[in-house]
């Protein structure tokens, strides 16, 4: 079993420290060297970039902060509005990091992700119109993750967890079970997305 430890939801006194959760918020960390990428920068998110030591920009939702001459810090102002099927996903995975054993660990690897990513994104790209040049690095994209780990990812991780298993019926009873778990997380996960999307796209349509 996975022994996993839920986030402080409730503010808690000690003496005169105080203990609470703190809302996450974006952070990127940026890098290019060319003035080209500065200026892209400062376009696309509407902010003045940078590029004296120790000094910052800021709009009224992003602070962008000089790290050095090809690199920067991005962070919001704002909380960030994570869903709750993206929470419950970041839970399971965050509790097999912390309390699940190795063998569990690449389970969870082998089969919620590199075994898994080539049948998740050849559908994808048989209803991705190739023609249009929009999408052509999207589409390199999944074609190169399928070609790397249909071929080599795929293959090396299984052997991987059947060195780690060695034939321990147990650990692969383990194995194949927090394997289901990782599945069933991932599936919510698309679930949650795909009925954002069409959330979305019948609001779009109403107007």
């Amino acid at each position: 079993m996975l022994n996993f430890n839920t986030p402080i939801i409730d503010t808690k006194e000690y003496s005169e420290i105080e203990i609470s959760e703190i809302e996450p918020i974006l952070k990127i960390n940026l890098r290019g060297k060319n003035r080209d990428f500065i200026t892209k920068i400062g376009k696309e998110l509407s902010i003045i970039t940078p590029v004296d030591p120790n000094t910052s920009s800021s709009n009224e939702k992003l602070n962008l902060l000089w790290l050095s001459p090809d690199e920067w810090f991005l962070y919001s102002n704002d909380k960030l509005d994570i869903k709750e099927y993206i929470k419950e996903f970041l839970k399971f995975t965050f509790s097999v990091i912390k309390g699940g054993k190795i063998h569990e660990v690449a389970s969870v690897f082998t089969f919620g992700r590199e075994d898994l990513i080539p049948d998740m994104f050849i559908p994808l790209i048989e209803g991705i119109n190739s023609e249009n040049n929009d999408l052509n690095k999207l589409i390199y994209y999944f074609k190169r993750h399928i070609e790397v780990d249909g071929d080599k990812h795929g293959p090396m991780s299984m052997e991987m967890l059947s060195y780690l298993c060695d034939n321990d019926p147990k650990k692969i009873s383990e194995s194949a079970l927090i394997a289901e778990k990782a599945l069933l997380a991932r599936i919510s996960l698309w679930d949650g997305i795909e009925n954002e999307i069409k959330t979305k796209k019948d609001n779009y349509e109403k107007v």
